[in-house]
């Protein structure tokens, strides 16, 4: 039984670490490793609720580990976790409505590129074609962060 145990706890030791080297390796030797721990405690145990016992100890150990280990992330300085609200976070926006604007093409649009349009400029996306720097253009639509423009005839 104290195999078993000592099983256990480096399965939950695995589960810890995925959090910081994460790969998914480390996590399936945690879960081999509590499959293991627990069929040998059962196998070794006296009595059959004594092994669910273990095992409910096992679950809540996996959730504390869990929990621990998230809360040391969100402390780190140097995790990729936001510690500042993002509410109210747009990611691009138009102050006007440009759909059918004229502008010019201020690097070539090979499909992407940029465009000044009344002084200002945006990034660019052709229908697909190949335009030279200086062509006129006229907004079709907007898509994400991107004006849709065509060469205006």
């Amino acid at each position: 039984m104290i195999l078993a145990c000592f099983i256990s706890l480096i399965a939950l030791l695995c589960l810890y670490m995925e959090f910081f080297l994460p790969g998914g390796i480390l996590a399936l030797c945690a879960f081999l490793l509590a499959i293991v721990g627990t069929s040998l405690f059962f196998w070794a145990a006296p009595a059959l609720w004594l092994g669910a016992v273990y095992l409910s100890v096992f679950i809540v150990g996996a959730l504390s580990v869990c929990l621990l280990a998230l809360r040391t992330i969100r402390k780190s300085k140097d995790s990729f976790c936001l510690h500042e609200n993002q509410e109210g976070f747009v990611a691009s926006s138009f102050e006007e409505d440009l759909t059918g604007k004229e502008g010019v093409v201020t690097t070539e649009l090979k499909p992407a590129g940029h465009v000044r349009i009344d002084g200002a400029v945006y990034q660019a996306l052709s229908q697909g074609d190949f335009i030279v720097k200086g062509t006129v253009v006229e907004v079709v639509s907007m898509k994400g962060s991107h004006l849709v423009v065509k060469v205006k005839k």
